[in-house]
Formats: structure tokens, C-alpha cells, sequence
């Protein structure tokens, strides 16, 4: 059994440990087999985005999926599905967290993306535009308790780390 299939079975166990160390011996073993830039190393990393998403660490969780969206847009390139993909997970961290305006620029990349590689009429096109529209009308409200106190790394277009 792979290791990624074992963290995704400890996650919905919710065995919040074993499933992060499972991802991260995934990510190791394909990183040393396919290299850094490879798209299977990036969805490792969304799945570890999302586990530490899961956990609160939101900082972490938006640095790995900086790096997973670098990875597949020099990979697949930004109008592939799995690249708008793992810019809307991104999105909705930010969305979750209130940072509104964020999320509203993240999702229309996604939603460009998406309508680029899956055609103007598919539903996730019709889903990523709902969110949007709902991001970008909410972008002054103000964000949840707590949230103001994390420092958030942001995305630069140049697939570099900023924070």
C-alpha cells in the first residue's frame, strides 16, 4: 500500500499525526524518484496543505500550496485543471481565514484556468465564478477572531515565496 493511501486512511480515522508523517515519507519518496518538479510531488504537497489546513497551521498549509501551484504551473502550466485546482484549495484557505481579497484573486486565476482547460460550460467553471463573485462582494469584511494575528505568506506570479 502507498504511503499517500495510508495518510488519506489515518486522516479520515483522524489520526491527525500518522497521516502527516505518512504524506511527508510520500513526498520524500517522490521527490528522490520524479525530482522537485514533478506534478505528483506537487499534489503530495496539496495533501499536506491540507493536513496541516485541518490542524490550523494556516501559514504552513499556504506555503505548501505556493509551492504545489509553482510546481504544476511549470509542469502542466497554469491552464491545466490540476494547477486551477490547487489554486482554488489555496483560495479557500484564504477565504477561510478572511482574507477576502486574496482569495477572490485566487479564485479568478482558478476560474480562468478552469474555463481554459474543462470549456466555458463545465460546472466547475459555473462553481469557481460563484466564489469569486461571493470573495470579491466580501473582501472588506472583517476577519474571523484570531486570524488577524497570523502573518500569511503571499503568492508571487514569479513562483516565489513572499512573507
Amino acid at each position: 500500500m502507498q504511503h499517500g493511501t495510508l495518510a488519506t486512511i489515518h486522516r479520515h480515522l483522524g489520526n491527525h499525526a500518522e497521516a502527516v508523517s505518512f504524506n511527508t515519507r510520500a513526498l520524500a519518496i517522490k521527490t528522490a524518484a520524479l525530482g522537485e518538479m514533478h506534478p505528483e510531488v506537487a499534489r503530495t504537497l496539496g495533501n499536506l496543505a491540507i493536513l496541516h489546513g485541518d490542524a490550523g497551521n494556516h501559514v504552513t498549509s499556504l506555503e505548501l500550496y505556493a509551492k504545489a501551484v509553482c510546481v504544476l504551473t511549470e509542469c502542466l502550466g497554469e491552464q491545466h485543471c490540476d494547477t486551477a485546482l490547487m489554486l482554488d484549495k489555496m483560495a479557500s484557505t484564504h477565504r477561510r481565514l478572511g482574507q477576502l481579497s486574496e482569495a477572490a484573486a485566487l479564485y479568478g486565476r482558478a476560474g480562468t484556468s478552469y474555463a481554459a482547460s474543462l470549456g466555458q460550460l463545465h460546472p466547475e467553471v459555473g462553481r469557481g465564478r460563484h466564489a469569486y463573485i461571493h470573495s470579491a462582494g466580501h473582501a472588506s469584511d472583517p476577519p474571523p477572531p484570531g486570524a488577524e494575528h497570523q502573518s500569511m505568506p503571499t503568492f508571487s506570479p514569479f513562483c516565489t515565496l513572499v512573507t
